[in-house]
């Protein structure tokens, strides 16, 4: 998701993010990132426009693996211009907490290393999937005798993009590795967004412009300039409704570190900002629902706060188009995930979820990280993590 689905820094915690296409093969130009030196570098698009690189050590190093990395959310709009889409980019491929790029990272220990931009930026991950596939078709045809196996791994929105490429396309990739994906339930993972700003706006009315389903021109324009400093000086003139947001949204934070519970406020905020309107354009309408059953608890008065917490429904156009981004748990090849306990974006209950419906498969391993922040891995957890994944029995 920002890992948007893109990664970022704030008050020294990490967020993370990755993209697709049958052109032919090309010698390496720019916008496209370098690959290990001796390495060699396809690049092309895909049929929806997205990019894409491979980069394939030389042989004999090459040991015929390849991974494609699907990255995390991108802005979808530029905040000097509402209506100009920010253009897709291969996003976050060096790891904000150790500096490692993963290209090289792979290639030097003999995998091929694939990504694509995706063919937008925001909510993208039902296409993105699509886009990753590209990836993987032109390296077959391209590459002989092509890949003995080949698998896929994603931050953010792109471990939902992981998630469904390995259980809609077995024939395709031997296993994923998703981490810190929204994974259990997509419309909770919305509503989870939804429901932190309408707790906000109950906690600290009259901050921000707009509500939860309305972000109008200014609060993007002025979001990191105006408005996020605005929301944080109110959470720190309130620290007793500040205790109450993270409680009645439970949402993570460390209670021996108050800090966190403005880096939490501030990174849940941003999805609300910067997602909420291309989420309706992309789902046909509003997604958020808190209309009927949703019963707020955790605050010093819950009854008036269910009585005075702004309410909205849904489109249902919006929320039977949500069915594009949820699991199945119906896998055929092994997945792995990495998430941490404490993660603020995307909640770890999303494991929960998922591991309830992948039960059966056996094919599931949940690795958690016991850490705050969002998508905040080292580059070993990461390997060992793919280390682990490439141990498993994939059928082939």
């Amino acid at each position: 998701m920002r890992t948007t689905f893109r990664l970022f820094l704030l008050v020294t915690l990490l967020l993370a993010s990755f993209a697709i296409a049958p052109a032919g093969p090309a010698r390496a130009e720019s916008p496209y990132p370098p690959c290990l030196e001796g390495s060699t570098q396809l690049t092309g698009s895909s049929a929806g426009g997205a990019l894409w690189f491979i980069c394939v050590p030389s042989v004999p190093a090459w040991n015929g693996v390849l991974v494609i990395y699907a990255h995390g959310y991108e802005s979808p709009v530029d905040p000097a211009n509402w209506k100009v889409p920010t253009t897709p980019t291969f996003a976050n491929l060096t790891n904000p907490v150790d500096g490692s790029y993963l290209p090289f990272m792979l290639e030097s220990q003999g995998f091929a290393f694939g990504a694509t931009t995706y063919r937008r930026t925001g909510l993208v991950a039902a296409d993105g999937v699509q886009d990753v596939v590209a990836v993987a078709e032109a390296a077959r045809a391209a590459l002989a005798p092509g890949p003995a196996r080949i698998y896929v791994a994603g931050v953010s929105e792109g471990g939902l993009v992981t998630t469904l490429a390995t259980e809609q396309r077995p024939d395709l990739f031997a296993g994923g590795l998703a981490t810190c994906g929204p994974i259990g339930d997509f419309q909770k993972q919305i509503d989870y967004f939804g429901d932190f700003r309408v707790l906000y706006d109950y906690f600290f009315p009259d901050i921000l412009p707009g509500n939860a389903t309305n972000i109008p021109t200014a609060l993007v324009k002025d979001w990191p300039n105006r408005f996020q400093p605005r929301a944080m000086d109110a959470l720190s003139q309130n620290p007793g409704n500040a205790l109450q947001l993270m409680s009645t949204s439970q949402a993570a934070f460390v209670p021996t570190v108050l800090d966190t519970i403005g880096v939490t406020t501030s990174e849940v905020l941003w999805y609300n900002v910067f997602s909420m309107m291309d989420a309706k354009a992309v789902l046909g309408g509003n997604p958020f629902d808190n209309s009927k059953d949703r019963v707020y608890s955790g605050s010093a008065d819950d009854t008036a706060l269910n009585a005075g917490v702004r309410r909205y429904k849904a489109s249902p156009t919006a929320l039977a188009n949500v069915g594009a981004y949820q699991t199945t748990g119906q896998l055929a090849k092994p997945l792995v995930t990495l998430h941490t306990t404490l993660d603020p974006v995307v909640p770890f209950w999303h494991q929960m979820l998922y591991g309830a419906k992948a039960a059966a498969s056996g094919k599931l391993t949940i690795i958690p990280v016991e850490r705050y922040g969002h998508c905040n891995f080292t580059s070993k957890e990461i390997m060992d993590a793919f280390g682990f994944l490439l141990a498993q029995p994939t059928g082939n």
